[in-house]
């Protein structure tokens, strides 16, 4: 029989592979189990355990713990053997999968339970509206400042961190057994949507699938140059888009969301593209994956600021609008009017971004509680999730 114990968040934390509260310990011999149902909620630990307590003790102690955005986890594979030793082969394969899956859906309920709270429309616009006017850093972003320039995606959703995730069963959220399937697809300038995208699969009930690679963009273009481009080469992106494309086809989803970088990209000799040539790229993608049952929509580009806001801000706690970049950014101009244009062709879905983080005629670095992005071109994985309201009232109607 299988028992649930029930863990406090704070007794399964560990700092150097070693849990921190010897109450954790002590509790798996003397918990009372609960409901014998697989399943996790917010803020419980739940720890699978057949007949060896005791040794569920042992491995409470054991490195390789899994990390999320509040500690750690505890080792999956070693949870598992202790929890189906005894059980037949068949038995423990189907307890592995199941406890696995749960943990995995923990780390999504414990980033989420950190999120900061999500604002409204009104609230994102009259923060953007004032964000000009804020000339010092106060507390709440001087506490921030530090950790500001590893604010990424994979702070909060740690598997779906670099270099990407390229199969269909690799990065899923929401709710995996949905028959509504909405994915994810582009390079780091799509994956840095998923803190709002990923909780609002959830409350949606959708399942949310990831495919996204660094530097590899969606637009059917012969990109050849990019700074930090991607380590395995742009011949392999090449590859990699019309792989995708063929799983996404095979997935019959209802909704593909699109995103990529715009900026600073070019050909062997270095030269931008022109609009007209990535809008026809970018055209020949979406026509690939829209069908009269999948709809297609297209995260806009940000845009690329002057420096790195984290640092900016450190030295600039007094004139913040000395990190702020003004808009359009004629100095880094990227490729969103050819996104929209292509949007139009097909009789698609642009989602405009621009509004969240600058006026009409600045971006500042800071807007409200939060530094907006984590370098020039993302996005910070605290101010996205700040956005999940907005970004849920425009994903919602296109299900």
């Amino acid at each position: 029989m299988t028992k649930i114990y029930n863990f406090r968040p704070w007794e399964v934390r560990i700092g150097s592979g070693r849990a921190t509260n010897s109450a954790a310990r002590a509790r798996v011999g003397r918990s009372r189990p609960t409901h014998q149902i697989l399943g996790v909620t917010k803020g419980t630990f739940a720890v699978f355990v057949t007949r060896c307590a005791a040794a569920a003790t042992r491995h409470l102690g054991i490195t390789g713990y899994l990390p999320t955005a509040h500690g750690y986890l505890l080792n999956v594979p070693a949870l598992s053997r202790c929890c189906h030793s005894d059980l037949p082969w068949g038995m423990r394969v189907l307890r592995l999968g199941a406890i696995t899956l749960a943990v995995i859906g923990l780390l999504a309920t414990q980033a989420y339970a950190g999120a900061p709270p999500s604002g409204t429309a009104s609230q994102v616009a009259s923060a953007v509206a004032s964000s000009p006017k804020i000339m010092k850093v106060n507390s709440t972003i001087l506490s921030a400042l530090p950790g500001a320039a590893t604010d990424t995606v994979a702070r909060v959703l740690p598997i779906s961190s670099n270099p990407g995730c390229d199969t269909i069963s690799q990065c899923v959220f929401g709710s995996s057994t949905s028959s509504t399937t909405v994915v994810l697809f582009g390079d780091s300038h799509a994956a840095q949507w998923l803190p709002a995208l990923a909780p609002v699969a959830i409350a949606s009930h959708f399942k949310l699938i990831v495919l996204w690679h660094a530097g590899c963009h969606v637009a059917d273009v012969n990109v050849q140059y990019e700074p930090l481009g991607p380590a395995e080469g742009f011949d392999f992106c090449t590859t990699w888009l019309t792989h995708e494309i063929a799983s996404i086809a095979a997935l019959h989803p209802r909704l593909v969301l699109l995103g990529e970088r715009t900026t600073m990209i070019g050909d062997a000799n270095k030269a931008p593209f022109t609009t007209t040539v990535w809008r026809a790229g970018l055209v020949s993608t979406i026509s690939q994956i829209k069908t009269t049952t999948t709809k297609v929509a297209t995260f806009e580009d940000l845009p690329w600021g002057n420096v790195m806001p984290g640092q900016c801000l450190s030295i600039h706690l007094s004139s913040v609008q000395s990190c702020a970049s003004p808009y359009p950014n004629r100095a880094f101009s990227g490729q969103q009017v050819a996104e929209k244009n292509a949007a139009l062709d097909t009789k698609t879905t642009f989602i405009a971004t621009h509004q969240w983080f600058c006026t009409a005629t600045s971006c500042s670095p800071i807007v409200g509680n939060y530094v907006t992005k984590w370098d020039q071109g993302h996005a910070s994985a605290s101010y996205v999730q700040y956005l999940t309201s907005v970004i849920a009232a425009v994903i919602k109607p296109l299900l």
